[in-house]
């Protein structure tokens, strides 16, 4: 359904797009989701591109007022446009053509959410007159890494053919390491840092970890917490430094130890139970009265 939307096709339509016969349930389906989606007066992800750009479409004068209220449109990674995107962005900037794109076809990685990087070439006959500037020189990579980065492009479909380089020098040999899973992956990663800090007498800070999503960052700091390395997180919260994962956290300390008083006052109101300031005084007097933990102080005034 997401793909038909993203092409701009109707649920009428959607039939004519299936050869199999047993696929037609999926086209029936479609309709039945629309119909509900406007029952409800409610819209999915896919409509918030799709019905402005049918709107555009269909309303000359609506789409005259947007040509002239923007002067140049700019659209960034536009190897990852879809149908419906590629369709609003002509119907927004009009026949003359204001606008800059900037897009790599060899890094198209959303086909599978409908991004289609053939829309680069289509610009060409779209827009006759378009200037085409290649940015081939790379400014953060050696020439090592672009040269590998070379080779496993080289039999890509390149609707633009390019060549990078860089001025940085040949760079560091590129070394490949086979995991058998993500947990052995984050292993070796933060031994090889700690193996490297005994053997050169490094810093801490001279070492650094990129990884490219959030859920990696979680097996790192496990790894990294088990080998007693310092870190800091750049750029988004710790794993750990959750509320809810402290809140857990201090649940399984209160188990292990019931005379933990720092976990307790964490987790006694989570979830609330209806323990104010005012009881909680009274637990920390006793506590202090018979020398006891705050939990055991609980059992004690009828709490627990």
């Amino acid at each position: 359904i997401s793909d038909w939307k993203n092409d701009l096709i109707e649920p009428d339509k959607a039939m004519e797009t299936l050869d199999d016969p047993e696929d037609m349930i999926f086209a029936t389906l479609y309709a039945l989701y629309e119909r509900n989606l406007r029952a409800y007066n409610a819209v999915d992800f896919d409509d918030l591109i799709v019905l402005p750009t049918k709107i555009l479409r269909e309303n000359r004068e609506l789409r005259d007022k947007w040509q002239n209220r923007i002067r140049y449109l700019l659209v960034d990674e536009y190897q990852d446009t879809n149908t419906a995107q590629y369709e609003m962005i002509k119907y927004l900037v009009g026949p003359q053509g204001r606008f800059t794109v900037v897009g790599d076809d060899d890094q198209s990685i959303y086909a599978w959410r409908g991004a289609k990087p053939e829309n680069m070439g289509l610009l060409k006959e779209d827009f006759p007159k378009l200037k085409i500037v290649m940015l081939e020189q790379n400014y953060r990579s050696t020439t090592r890494i672009l040269t590998s980065a070379n080779a496993v492009i080289t039999n890509n479909e390149h609707l633009f053919e390019k060549k990078l380089w860089s001025d940085k020098g040949q760079g560091e040999k590129i070394r490949i390491i086979n995991c058998r899973n993500d947990d052995d992956e984050s292993e070796r990663v933060a031994k090889e840092i700690v193996t490297h800090k005994l053997r050169f007498g490094n810093e801490w800070e001279q070492y650094a970890v990129l990884y490219r999503s959030n859920f990696q960052a979680r097996m790192l700091e496990a790894q990294l917490r088990q080998l007693q390395v310092p870190y800091k997180l750049s750029g988004g919260q710790s794993f750990f430094a959750r509320s809810e994962i402290k809140d857990v956290m201090s649940y399984l300390r209160l188990i292990l130890n019931p005379e933990d008083d720092s976990a307790f006052l964490r987790v006694i109101n989570t979830p609330k139970r209806g323990m104010g300031p005012a009881t909680l005084e009274k637990l920390g007097l006793f506590s202090q009265e018979h020398s006891i933990s705050l939990l055991a102080s609980c059992t004690h005034a009828g709490l627990a």
